[in-house]
Formats: structure tokens, C-alpha cells, sequence
């Protein structure tokens, strides 16, 4: 961790206004540095990009309403905050060619002044539509290259920025799209230390700010050692940490909030595949939501035994098929449920050419906690479920990166005949040691102790709730027109709808997919 010096200058950039809590925490951060006599550039966007996150199409009317409620929120900064738009230090924006591609891992491979623009790109892309193997035709081709060049654009706006500002610390949300990605490698790249921001909770809880120091908030080794931080430095007791701990477990298994959504709720508990055969040797799959890390970045991507889970999953039934003693159960995750690309669709099939695997569907109410408890093993591509199953005494199988990539709580095979050995041994055993799964576990619900957790609050941030029929409406404290919240929303949400029908689109998002 750094600490940091008093008296700096530092550089907030917001991408946003629509973009909620996260504008307001960037708000708030601003304040808490300029109350300790800080100084303090805050920037906005402010219509300098085409499209953004909130707004892949580039719709102008969204543009024009994001750029409005930027001068309602920051009327909540310090008067000694500076307010400046990116298009003050730069407005040239360049075209540029690139190489014609044919898929995602050439464009991870474009960089421009040492920004991963390609991941940017790709991560941004992904998180909008879900599809992580789009027909590159001239459509994507047209759509793709524009982000691209805006992200060049952006490289050569911030530097100016870095060069007229000279700022000791520059602070962004997240960091992982390509709207601010740019920044954050420019920063890596100068020298100067770059602070991403995130929240949690929100669910049943208060939101809560967290930071990341020179790091992406997906940076697996950081959260590895933040997990330790948090539970050597935890003010609680041995006795509470671990009943807290395994507190996150039992809620999990039990369908009860646990730092994440609860996503068996419509599971029968005890409920097993009709065709489960106690005499055969049982090995779970658990497959995870892959668009959610499609492209965080090398090192992420580096970690995977296989290209993809798909290919993962064929490769061990191949390799498994003419076995007629081992059968492996899929469950897909539930938050596939409403993905219809192929990646998805195709898990249903594998069951047609191999009869050596049970396909649980992501809306089944067979109970993954039974398959888990029932089976010899477990493999995983990154998903809770290989946690937990660690915890609750299984052997587990770790195929990707994930947040217990480096806790020592599964075997992590770095071959595939490493996996082969792992697979055919009837007596592999569980972690026996059960301190590193616990430290996860209160990593992930207990929150009050991490170390990159910010208390200290100038604005409030966390929405409160009306509800006016059926609708649940949500208020920000910090946006207010006549200040009323209310009045604020229904503008907002006014110039929303009109705006879907009587503003256009600067670019039509590709969204087919390669099928071949």
C-alpha cells in the first residue's frame, strides 16, 4: 500500500455523469482530498468521446444529458476544486489504420504508446453485449476501429494532460474500459501513481468506496494480499474472524446474500440429475460467467489452462471418453441464463456426442450444492463454487484465474497431463488446512477491515429508494434540480425515454456472432 504525501496535485477523471455511484464517489474522493489541503483538478468528459460505456452507440441526445447532469453533480465539489473539460488540453483527434484483424486475441494485441487499447476495447465491447466471439465483418470492423481511434485520441489528450498538469496522483473508476483504460496505463507508464476506485455492497448494505494503488481492482496478486491484510489486521478476535468467515459459506449454500447475488434460489435442495450412478466416480463441473473476464488483461489472460471453457470442457471429455467408469456433471452458472450466444448454447450439445457428461442447464432447480457434496471431485474456470468446495471439503480442480488463484486452497495444474493425473487419482485429497479459504471468505464479507476500504465520506453517495406503483425508483442525494432528488429523476428519466426515439445513434453496435 502507499501512503500518500500531503500537499499534492491531484487529477480526478470522470467518464460519466449517468454512471452512478460511481460519479458520486469520484465527487466525494475530490472533497476529501481538498479538505485536507490537497490540491485538486477535477475533469470531465464532458462530450470529448464518442461513445463511452453508459453510451456504446454514441446517441447524442444521451450525450447531452450525461453532459447536464455533470453541471448538476459538480456543484457538490469544494469551491477550491478546479473544473476543467478533457477538450481543454487537446482537440485534435487523429485517424488512424490499423491492421485489418481477425479476431479477439489480435486485437488484444494493438497498443498504442504503451495503452492496451485492444483490451480496452475488447473489455468495454464485451461488457455491452455479452458476445466474446463476434463475426469480424465490415460492420464490427467500422464500429471496433472507431473506439480504437478514440482510445488513440485519448492516449494523446492525457499525456498533454500529465505533461501541463504534472499531477502527483491521478485518480479514475476502475480503469478496465477503454473511456479511462488509456489513463491508467499512461500513468503506469510515466511514473505516476494512479488510484482506480471501486464499490461494494449496495445489495442489503451501504455502498462502500475502495481503491487500488497503481493496480486494476481485478488484479489478482492485490487482492491476494489485501485478503491477508485484512484478516492480520482485522481488530476482531480469532474466535469472531472465523465465525464470521464461515458465516459467508453457510449464507452462500443457504441462498442468503453473501457478496454476490444469491443465484440458487430457485434450487430444490437434495435434488440431484435424474441419471446420477453412485457406482461410477462422479467429478463436478462448475463453469463461470466467461465474458466477465474476457479481456482484463495478460497476465489474467495467461493463467488459463485452455483458450476457452468450451474448449476446456471438450478437451477433458475427449480425453475422457472411452472411460466408462468417470462421468462429469456441468452445471452452467445461472448467470448464463439469459446469454443466448454460442458459448452458452453449445454446453447444451456436449452431452449428444459425449455420453459421458450430464449438462445441468443455468435455469435448472437441481441443487448445486447436492453435485457438489455427491462428487468426488470439482473442477473449476474461476468460479466460487471452486472456493467453497474447497471449504466444504472437496478436492478442486483450478483451470483459470481467479481471486483464490494464488491462496493455495485447490490444485492448480500447469499441463494438461498434470490435469490427467489429477483427474485419474480416486484418492486426491482435499486442502486439509482450511486458514486460507476462511481468509477469503472474510475478505469477501467482511469489509470493514480491508485495507484499501475509505470510512471517511464528505458526500454521501448511497442512493435512497420510492416506489411509486411498481416501479422502485432510485435518488441520488448528490443530483438535485429545485433541490429535490425527485424532480431531478423524473426529468431524468423524462429526457431518457425521448431521448431513445428522437435522438440518434452515432453507430449501430455489431452484435452477431462468429459461428464457424
Amino acid at each position: 500500500m502507499i501512503f500518500l504525501n500531503k500537499d499534492m496535485k491531484i487529477v480526478f477523471y470522470s467518464t460519466s455523469s449517468i454512471l452512478n455511484p460511481h460519479f458520486g464517489i469520484l465527487l466525494d474522493e475530490a472533497n476529501r482530498f481538498a479538505d485536507q489541503g490537497d490540491s485538486v483538478v477535477f475533469v470531465t468528459c464532458s462530450r470529448y468521446n464518442d461513445v463511452c460505456l453508459k453510451n456504446p452507440s454514441g446517441n447524442r441526445g444521451l450525450c447531452y444529458i450525461c453532459n447536464q447532469t455533470n453541471y448538476i453533480g459538480l456543484r457538490n465539489l469544494r469551491a477550491s476544486v478546479i473544473q476543467k473539460k478533457l477538450s481543454s488540453y487537446y482537440t485534435k483527434k487523429q485517424s488512424v489504420k490499423f491492421d485489418r484483424y481477425k479476431s479477439l486475441d489480435d486485437i488484444k494485441k494493438i497498443d498504442y504508446k504503451g495503452g492496451l487499447i485492444g483490451y480496452a476495447a475488447i473489455s468495454s465491447y464485451v461488457t455491452v453485449t455479452r458476445n466474446i466471439n463476434p463475426k469480424i465483418d465490415d460492420i464490427f470492423y467500422a464500429y471496433f476501429n472507431s473506439i480504437l481511434e478514440q482510445e488513440v485520441s485519448l492516449i494523446d489528450t492525457f499525456q498533454k494532460l500529465i505533461d501541463f498538469e504534472k499531477p502527483d496522483l491521478v485518480c479514475l473508476f476502475n480503469g478496465r474500459f477503454f473511456e479511462n483504460r488509456p489513463l491508467y496505463d499512461l500513468c503506469i507508464g510515466n511514473n505516476i501513481t494512479v488510484r482506480t476506485y471501486e464499490f461494494d455492497g449496495g445489495r442489503e448494505e451501504k455502498f462502500i468506496k475502495l481503491y487500488f494503488e497503481n493496480a486494476l481492482p481485478h488484479n489478482l496478486i492485490i487482492n491476494t494480499n489485501y485478503a491477508f491484510e485484512c484478516w492480520n489486521n482485522s481488530k476482531d478476535c480469532d474466535r469472531i474472524k472465523k465465525e464470521k468467515a464461515k458465516s459467508f459459506f453457510e449464507k452462500r449454500r443457504n441462498g442468503i446474500i453473501a457478496g454476490d447475488k444469491v443465484y440458487i434460489e430457485n434450487q430444490i435442495k437434495g435434488k440431484l440429475p435424474i441419471d446420477w450412478d453412485d457406482t461410477k466416480r462422479n467429478i463436478a463441473i462448475f463453469n463461470s460467467s466467461e465474458d466477465e473476464f474476457i479481456a482484463v488483461d495478460r497476465d489474467f489472460d495467461n493463467l488459463s489452462l485452455y483458450k476457452s471453457q468450451i474448449d476446456g470442457i471438450r478437451g477433458i471429455l475427449e480425453h475422457y471418453k472411452e472411460n466408462q467408469t468417470v462421468h462429469f456433471y456441468l452445471r452452467v452458472h445461472p448467470n448464463l441464463k439469459n446469454v443466448h450466444y454460442q458459448y452458452h448454447l453449445l454446453l447444451y450439445d456436449l452431452s449428444l456426442k459425449y455420453p459421458n457428461i450430464t449438462v445441468i442447464g443455468a435455469d435448472s432447480d437441481i441443487s448445486t450444492y447436492d453435485i457438489m457434496d455427491n462428487a468426488e471431485k470439482v473442477i473449476v474456470f474461476g468460479s466460487t463454487m471452486g472456493l467453497e468446495s474447497s471449504y466444504w471439503g472437496k478436492p478442486v480442480i483450478l483451470l483459470s484465474g481467479s481471486f483464490y488463484y494464488y491462496m493455495n486452497v485447490c490444485y492448480i495444474p500447469k499441463s494438461k497431463n498434470e490435469l490427467w493425473t489429477l483427474i485419474d487419482d480416486e484418492n486426491l485429497k482435499p486442502f486439509a488446512d482450511k486458514q486460507n479459504t476462511l481468509v477469503m471468505g472474510y475478505y469477501f464479507l467482511d469489509r470493514s477491515f480491508r485495507p484499501n476500504i475509505i470510512h471517511q465520506t464528505k458526500l454521501d453517495y448511497n442512493p435512497s429508494y420510492i416506489k411509486i406503483f411498481k416501479w422502485k425508483i432510485k435518488l441520488y442525494p448528490y443530483l438535485k434540480v429545485c433541490n429535490s432528488k425527485f424532480i431531478f429523476k423524473l426529468i431524468f428519466n423524462i429526457s431518457i425515454y425521448l431521448c431513445s426515439y428522437i435522438s440518434s445513434c452515432k453507430y449501430v453496435i455489431p452484435k452477431s456472432e462468429n459461428e464457424s
